[in-house]
């Protein structure tokens, strides 16, 4: 059991980071430590120190996140000239900072459309602070941090807080985010294999959306798991569809990569198609994907 002393007559970074490790369970109860650190079965269990700055034989896991915009993001002052500040709090090998450019005169409805690549090795020890800043005065006007391992890909509308961490009803943040994964170096392992345990993996349920399933919606969300190939996910396919044949052979999934330019003007790159193996994995694959 860990016990951390807090000064709670200061609302400041330390109690918002507590209330943000306990948000998960409704702020009661325990939160158990990452596994690293209890589970005999993790490969890193008592080789691991979160100070240490070399980690050449552990690949990072690699995220993208875009501030696309805001709402109402400074109650207080409608005329004040917003911008983002992102802190990604972590050991020292982790840790960065960001900051979308300013707003001017808009608090209702700031665009930014900014993205942040960043590269993390433990992300059971991360924490995302989002800080609405007023350019002018460099005054913090609303606040929110969330564990990484709670943030939910894609677009998704974040609420902001006060400065007491409190939540601001009409305050938020429209953000995208991805997680992948890559193999720049032979020897490096990914991260998520480091510091979990196989057990712990294989219990994580993904989604994949598939088009073209035969029925009368245009696709359809399966759950996989970590291990679960093409060959796999197209035999559940066929044994929950009607009217069609269940031989896997007679079918194949094809991965379709379309190219969004921001640029209206530009020509418009062909979508990049590819047969899947049926020994491909899905979660490795979709970890793969880059934003172009």
């Amino acid at each position: 059991v860990l016990l951390v002393a807090l000064n709670y007559q200061t609302d400041d970074l330390p109690l918002h980071l507590n209330a943000a490790l306990f948000d998960a369970n409704g702020g009661a109860g325990c939160v158990l430590k990452p596994p690293v650190y209890w589970n005999k079965n993790c490969p890193k269990y008592q080789q691991f120190c979160p100070l240490e700055r070399d980690f050449d034989n552990i690949e990072p896991a690699i995220y993208s996140l875009t501030i696309v915009s805001g709402q109402n993001v400074c109650p207080s002052n409608s005329t004040g000239s917003p911008c983002i500040e992102l802190d990604v709090l972590g050991m020292p090998l982790d840790s960065c900072h960001f900051r979308t450019k300013p707003i001017h005169r808009n608090t209702l409805n700031p665009m930014w459309n900014e993205q942040y690549l960043f590269r993390i090795h433990f992300e059971d020890l991360v924490f995302l602070r989002f800080a609405v800043v007023e350019n002018n005065s460099s005054t913090v006007m609303a606040q929110r941090i969330i564990p990484l391992k709670a943030l939910k890909r894609g677009y998704r509308h974040l609420q902001l807080r006060n400065l007491h961490n409190e939540a601001l009803e009409i305050s938020s943040l429209f953000i995208n985010s991805r997680r992948m994964e890559e193999n720049s170096f032979l020897n490096a392992v990914p991260t998520s294999m480091q510091f979990s345990t196989a057990e712990l993996r294989a219990a994580v349920v993904h989604r994949v959306t598939i088009h073209g399933v035969p029925g009368p919606e245009p696709f359809t969300i399966f759950p996989v798991r970590q291990g679960t190939t093409v060959a796999q996910l197209l035999h559940e396919i066929l044994a929950n569809a009607n009217g069609i044949g269940n031989y896997p052979t007679d079918y194949f999934l094809m991965e379709e990569k379309c190219f969004i330019s921001k640029d209206r003007n530009e020509y418009r790159k062909l979508p990049f198609q590819r047969v899947l193996g049926p020994e491909e994995e899905l979660v490795q694959l979709l970890n793969s994907w880059f934003p172009e």
